[in-house]
């Protein structure tokens, strides 16, 4: 019997019949006296105690222990472990409660995962790994959490880099959630400065504080539904109608993949595609134009249009006409 089961079939044992000798022990599992010491001293590692009754002569489940009868796959043991243990997990807000959380895991299931986290990052990418290493915002990011979980204004110093010069640093933020957009993380709150829901980028949080203010959140906010307002990531702009026309050669890159809940996408007799959505500002969906080159034709709205003809103008005159 591998140890893990054991492990766990002694507890189980244990509950239905406390007090139960050594010998027992060893003729129920068929193994040494030493052995059962062993599984006692790991069982213990896990906050299970197991202790001996001298007038009774048998072992007991101590009060003090915290069983949780939980048992585990191979399979489910894998997954619990690359998406607790892979590198994009390590990098995050999360990865010191992620390892403990499998700590947690291992010691409700009696038994430990044996594969390392380089062995899996060797074979599975879950998500590319950011080059930032958030780790080191881990505990301004657990202050907003805290924060949204009491329903208390936090107190932020932010270095934004779009708001007028005289904005102050320090903000009094309700928070109301938090989202990654292309491995970057991102807190929403409603900014008591600006009296608008802001989305504010976590590197640029240099610190944060709890406050005795209180919030309440609105029933009317929905994260899900204030982050597909927006084609990536700005949010808040009036939503508009925007269009672009993609060549055939770039057509199945349109549509092998949905890239924003609203879109839609009309194959056209010559093999190019027009991909149409609504989106809060058409800005950022311009800039994801432009990865197509000449593959692609903004359609709409006209100031999309516009600012396309702009971008040819300025490229023909730094790069001439040749």
């Amino acid at each position: 019997m591998p140890r893990a089961d054991r492990l766990f079939s002694l507890v189980e044992f244990l509950k239905l019949h406390p007090y139960a000798s050594m010998e027992r022990l060893c003729r129920e599992f068929g193994v040494t006296p030493r052995t059962i010491y062993r599984d006692i001293r790991g069982l213990q590692e896990r906050s299970v105690f197991i202790e001996f009754d001298a007038e009774r002569g048998g072992y007991y489940l101590a009060s003090k222990s915290y069983i949780q009868s939980l048992r585990f796959s191979p399979e489910e043991v894998l997954v619990i472990q690359m998406a607790l243990t892979a590198r994009p997990m390590q990098k995050t807000l999360f990865g010191r409660a992620a390892q403990s959380a499998l700590s947690k895991i291992e010691a409700a299931t009696f038994s430990t995962i044996e594969t390392s986290p380089d062995a899996i990052n060797a074979s599975f990418v879950l998500e590319p790994s950011s080059l930032t290493d958030y780790s080191e915002f881990e505990d301004i990011f657990n202050t907003l959490q805290r924060a949204w979980m009491l329903r208390r204004t936090a107190e932020i110093e932010y270095d934004s880099k779009s708001d007028p010069p005289d904005t102050p640093r320090i903000r009094q933020v309700d928070v109301y959630g938090a989202f990654t957009e292309k491995s970057k993380w991102y807190v929403v709150g409603y900014c008591h400065h600006s009296k608008e829901v802001r989305t504010f980028k976590m590197i640029r949080i240099r610190q944060a504080r709890l406050t005795e203010r209180s919030y309440t959140l609105p029933d009317t906010f929905s994260i899900e539904e204030y982050v597909r307002e927006a084609w990536s990531l700005f949010r808040g702009e009036p939503k508009v109608n925007v269009a672009a026309r993609f060549s055939p050669r770039v057509a199945h890159l349109v549509l092998e993949e949905k890239h924003h809940p609203t879109q839609q996408v009309e194959a056209q007799a010559d093999g190019s595609v027009i991909l149409r959505a609504r989106v809060a500002g058409w800005r950022e969906f311009g800039w994801w134009l432009r990865q197509f080159g000449d593959d692609v034709e903004a359609l709409e709205p006209p100031e999309l249009r516009a600012e396309f003809a702009r971008l040819g103008k300025k490229f023909r005159e730094m790069y001439g006409s040749d």
